[in-house]
């Protein structure tokens, strides 16, 4: 039995409205979805894709086209000609130049790594004072 993962393809010129779910597929969205995606193993969005809602529960989101909502997904990569609007909440990021955020970044990095922690702060040293005598 072949494995491979189903892929839906919203295409160019295509207009969606509403909600998008489903498990253990990927999206490949060309043309235009006005509604929020969840429980989603990859995303796609070309770059004349665009995306008016929120992602939640995506394992993996490529963006070359746009973004108008919030995220949260284990992984993003935004391409040069991406460009999200909105806030995102992620694991791993990468960002190619030219690619565009307005929003804020949240990345979950689990526990802080020993090597990352601020060196704990020195104790002032007394400054030593001498008066010059007239």
């Amino acid at each position: 039995m072949n494995q491979e993962p189903k892929v839906t393809r919203i295409a160019e010129g295509a207009v969606i409205k509403g909600e998008i779910s489903f498990p253990g597929g990927k999206l490949r969205l060309e043309g235009e979805l006005h509604g929020n995606v969840t429980s989603i193993d990859g995303l796609e969005v070309t770059q004349k894709g665009r995306l008016k809602g929120d992602v939640t529960m995506a394992a993996e989101i490529e963006l070359l086209g746009t973004i108008e909502g919030n995220i949260k997904t284990r992984k993003l990569i935004i391409r040069p000609s991406g460009i999200l609007t909105g806030n995102l909440e992620v694991e791993h990021f990468v960002m190619e130049e030219g690619g565009k955020i307005l929003g804020e970044v949240k990345m979950n990095l689990g526990e802080v790594k020993e090597s990352w922690k601020a060196p704990p702060a020195r104790p002032a040293q007394a400054a030593e004072v001498t008066a010059a005598k007239s």
